[in-house]
């Protein structure tokens, strides 16, 4: 799985500060080999969001699907695997 890069996670402040605040409520769908999805709770609903091999991420939000650009979703997603990831390195 490949995170997105701190530039583009930061590339509209609005829309990072909105992730920022949904991220905890990140949770693991399901996995597979090629992918991987999760489950984000939005402003008014839950929302996919979808790792796939060699295609990238994807949310089923309304902004995602008019725009195709990263939405808070993606963001808060990739923020909490990150943080994951920094607490399960600061273990070893």
């Amino acid at each position: 799985m490949k995170l997105l890069d701190s530039e583009s996670l930061k590339s509209n402040i609005k829309i990072y500060n909105k992730a920022l605040s949904i991220k905890n409520t990140v949770k693991v769908e399901s996995i597979s080999l090629r992918n991987i999805s999760f489950i984000v709770k939005g402003d008014n609903t839950y929302h996919s969001v979808i790792y796939i091999e060699n295609k990238g991420w994807s949310c089923d939000c309304k902004y995602y699907s008019i725009h195709g650009r990263i939405c808070s979703h993606i963001i808060a997603v990739n923020l909490r695997l990150r943080e994951s990831l920094l607490c399960y390195k600061n273990k070893e």
